[in-house]
């Protein structure tokens, strides 16, 4: 296989050209890479690798920076990177692999597959494949349990959590919510109809049979020869970081250099042109819930537009490593970056699609963006939609008609208005969103759109009878979370109750205090984890209260230790 190796600084100009109708794509030289890439980590720090693929060609690669530190071991074509979450798209092939041959029914119940699998027997593979089983994600319940994303946490650990928590986010196939253990669960589905280990269906039978060189972390100790070592970087230069004591696969954990994974992509592109091949779902439509929201994420992979072309990426973290390819199945184009270290001065993600950009400018169909346009209303139509609404998670909001219009105003912002395109659509001048009015059930309700995120509303009514708050010498004590053998206090601090959450939030997330301020009877908000919704007793007397929805969690309920 031909080769434009571009090593370290020394690098060549490589002219790219898309094998299949011969046009050219643009040229990438020295310049032009460093434009792309942006600010790079220094020759003696952690950094990166970076790969083009074109067809069967690898057309471009770059190396910047050190594989080790303490050896000062330059990244090379023989560095190993865990992919992390990238990992999970190898894990959708080998399901779909198994499929083909008949070993797997998409559509059945993982438990006629897995004995002793905790959670509903109405969840299936396709779910899994699609975040949408409604399984929380084991990396947010360790957090908030406590526990170290660093600390020692196999098979055995993961299992023992979930059968401990068994509560879902949501019914199975209701919603998406992205969820690394459903990625574990499909690794001990091809485990289970294999008959292999994870490790060995990829290292023993699949990466061989393709030129790969690849190793599955799957135990404690396990030797990865060549393994680039993570880190972190902080004020006084960069700390080593240990994600290997995780060793559960499905989800992370694999582990390849470069080259490995420029010929991994050439495999599922060189494959999705061949009519009939059992991986052509990971490049196909977007997949559907049954309420007909089209969820853009598919077998591991994430469907987006680049410039106007179908793409599918998917970006990996843990850690001290950080990870991101881009798939664009009409040019058989492939870009991936891998590096090891978790806050590079620019993310993989960043750079790759940088990359992507420039190397499909010319294929954008470029339109103009669609100009708001002001009209003026009536008081008698705008004063109808003043109010007080709640959103789906508790959080409340007011819209006020005032003398220059409708504004809203939002928990911990400032106003906004609300400026009229239709007598039932308004936009804002601040930043691009939109709001829809709509009618219920007689009920006024609305949608607040950002992008592809639209959030539902219901106008309260204002006759309602308000229901007290608990007083925040009712909040306090110690809370125990269900299955996750943690305890959280609520106590008070000038004169306000605040939620106390463990150490590792700090360490993962940057907060450790939440002041838990009132909404509306037992609806309290805060900053920084959402809504929280208590339950009380006949004396009005917290016994409890659930964390609506954070992060990769929705619901996670903490009971009154008495």
């Amino acid at each position: 296989m031909k080769k434009s190796v571009l090593l370290f600084l020394a690098i060549l100009f490589v002219q790219l050209v898309w094998a299949q109708s011969n046009k050219k794509l643009p040229p990438i030289h020295a310049g032009i890479l460093d434009s792309l890439i942006g600010k790079k980590p220094g020759n003696d720090e952690p950094g990166f690798a970076l790969g083009i693929t074109i067809g069967n060609e690898i057309v471009l690669e770059h190396y910047q920076g050190l594989a080790d530190l303490g050896n000062r071991t330059p990244i090379s074509s023989n560095t190993l990177f865990n992919l992390a979450s990238v990992s999970k798209h190898f894990t959708a092939f080998g399901i779909l692999y198994l499929q083909e041959r008949q070993k797997i029914n998409l559509n059945a119940p993982v438990s006629s597959y897995l004995s002793g699998f905790p959670y509903s027997k109405q969840i299936t593979p396709m779910q899994l494949l699609h975040h949408t089983s409604g399984i929380p994600s084991s990396d947010n319940l360790r957090v908030f349990a406590g526990r170290s994303l660093e600390s020692e946490w196999g098979k055995m650990d993961e299992l023992r959590l979930h059968r401990r928590y068994r509560s879902l986010n949501f019914s199975p196939g209701a919603d998406f919510l992205y969820s690394n253990s459903g990625f574990f669960f499909l690794g001990q589905l091809i485990e289970v109809q294999s008959g292999l280990s994870y490790a060995d269906f990829f290292e023993r039978s699949l990466f061989p049979s393709m030129g790969i060189q690849g190793i599955v972390l799957d135990r404690l100790g396990k030797s990865v020869p060549g393994r680039a070592i993570p880190y972190h970087q902080i004020q006084e230069g960069f700390e080593q970081r240990y994600p290997e004591q995780t060793t559960i696969t499905g989800e992370s954990n694999i582990y390849l250099n470069l080259p490995s994974l420029m010929r991994w992509m050439q495999y599922l592109l060189h494959s999705n042109q061949v009519e009939g091949h059992f991986i052509h779902p990971m490049f196909g439509a977007s997949y559907a819930l049954p309420s007909g929201k089209a969820i853009d994420y598919s077998y591991g992979l994430e469907k987006r537009e680049i410039n106007s072309m179908q793409a599918f990426a998917h970006g990996g973290g843990v850690p001290g490593y950080a990870s991101y390819v881009i798939y664009l199945p009409e040019l058989e184009l492939g870009i991936s970056v891998l590096a090891n270290s978790d806050n590079l001065p620019r993310s993989p993600g960043a750079i790759a699609l940088a990359i992507a950009k420039y190397l499909t400018a010319d294929f954008a169909r470029h339109s103009e963006k669609e100009v708001q346009v002001e009209i003026e209303l009536t008081s008698e139509v705008t004063q109808k939609y003043a109010g007080e609404y709640r959103f789906w998670d508790g959080v409340q909001f007011e819209i006020k008609w005032e003398e220059k219009g409708l504004f809203i105003y939002l928990p911990d912002a400032p106003p906004f208005q609300l400026v009229p395109k239709s007598e039932a659509e308004f936009f804002f001048r601040e930043f691009d969103g939109q709001v829809v009015f709509t009618g219920k059930n007689g009920v006024q309700t609305l949608q607040f759109i950002q992008g592809k995120k639209s959030d539902p509303a219901e106008m309260l009514n204002p006759k309602r009878q308000k229901v007290q708050s608990p007083s925040k010498t009712q909040l306090l004590g110690i809370y125990e979370g269900r299955g996750l053998d943690v305890a959280y206090e609520v106590k008070e601090r000038d004169g306000k109750p605040f939620l106390i959450l463990p150490e590792t939030l700090l360490k993962y997330a940057g907060f450790r205090e939440v002041e838990l301020i009132a909404i509306e009877g037992t609806t309290f908000r805060t900053r920084e984890l959402g809504v929280i919704k208590w339950e009380v007793n006949s004396k009005g007397r917290a016994t409890g209260f659930h964390i609506k929805d954070v992060g990769r969690l929705r619901n996670l309920y903490f009971r009154k230790r008495t």
